[in-house]
């Protein structure tokens, strides 16, 4: 969902190489599916052994593939295999597919504990086609939405009536703190430039998109300064065990190291790639803390990691500008 983005902050064309490589990466789709089959067949029979094979198999060769896009794919080929594949999802537009046109339970319940009682304004980034922005809107917030997708943007221009406050804004997170204003005449505002917001959300596991450690470093602080109470973020967590995790963390950057020819010798142990969610990057409790730290933020409530959150073993967390504090929910 992101696009590559100029010294200025304005959106450049995406290098046709980059676009033809993702569109290579979308086409093994199908292999992860025909595996899926395949290990479903077999769980429904009797070979218990061959079962553990055949699901162990597609997770090796999951893991394989991952690992050698990451080792050989640009940052450029990455971006624009994400954009290439939200721009064909109905999955962000609000009652299609699995998406329900409402907020979910734990959102409410964040809001509800955190968030200023309306009317005040929210920023919500990477919104999508405006599921948060409209439920937000029609409990009385001011809304500032923003979202990189041009099929989302115009859904939330399309669905925006006169007397729902939504300003509708176009831009990826690498694009902050430049913005362009779809609501008015398209032109190019700094999001400072837009006044304080009383709240903010980083869109539904919009942060686990990100690419670059310091990107998510730079979104953080970019929100908790224009933000003057809390902002609400959810991501996909890194939940294995430290012991665990630097065995696998040791392997893993030998193997990339050997599938890159030695091109690339630092990796982030969280990141991972599948032709059917693209980039993803699962945080860490401890990076979540040095994010924020880093980003002159303090972390107010981070919840216990479930699959009730949106996705699997997915998290979301509180924070909040250090030069400020508020109440801790009770």
């Amino acid at each position: 969902m992101s696009t590559e983005t100029g010294s200025d902050g304005s959106p450049d064309a995406m290098p046709h190489s980059s676009k033809r490589m993702a569109r290579l990466l979308r086409a093994t789709l199908p292999l992860d599916r025909t595996f899926e089959r395949l290990a479903a067949k077999r769980a429904q029979g009797r070979l218990a052994f061959s079962q553990r094979i055949l699901l162990r198999l597609n997770q090796a060769i999951r893991n394989l593939r991952s690992d050698y896009v990451l080792a050989r794919a640009s940052d450029d080929v990455l971006l624009a295999y994400n954009e290439l594949l939200y721009s064909g999802l109905n999955d962000y537009v609000p009652g299609e597919e699995d998406l329900p046109d409402k907020l979910f339970p734990w959102e409410e319940e964040a809001i509800a504990a955190y968030f200023p009682k309306p009317p005040a304004r929210v920023l919500v980034g990477a919104a999508g086609s405006g599921r948060e922005a409209f439920q937000l809107a029609r409990m009385g917030y001011e809304v500032v939405a923003f979202e990189p997708v041009e099929k989302y943007v115009a859904a939330m221009l399309n669905n925006c009536s006169n007397e729902q406050q939504i300003r509708v804004c176009q831009a990826s997170y690498e694009d902050l703190p430049w913005l362009v204003d779809r609501s008015k005449d398209g032109a190019r505002v700094r999001i400072d430039s837009l006044g304080s917001f009383d709240a903010s959300i980083i869109g539904w596991q919009s942060f686990s998109i990100i690419r670059s450690e310091e990107t998510r470093r730079r979104t953080i602080e970019i929100f908790v300064n224009c933000t003057q109470g809390p902002v609400l973020m959810s991501y996909a967590c890194l939940r294995e065990r430290p012991s665990r995790l630097a065995r696998s963390s040791n392997a893993r950057s030998l193997a990339r190291w050997i599938l890159s020819g030695g091109r690339r010798l630092q990796w982030n142990d969280g990141d991972y790639f599948t032709a059917r969610l693209g980039f993803r990057h699962r945080v860490s409790d401890s990076e979540i803390e040095d994010l924020a730290n880093r980003a002159n933020a303090q972390l107010v409530h981070r919840a216990e990691p479930s699959n009730e959150f949106g996705g699997f073993h997915t998290t979301f967390a509180i924070l909040k500008s250090k030069t400020e504090r508020i109440p801790q929910s009770s």
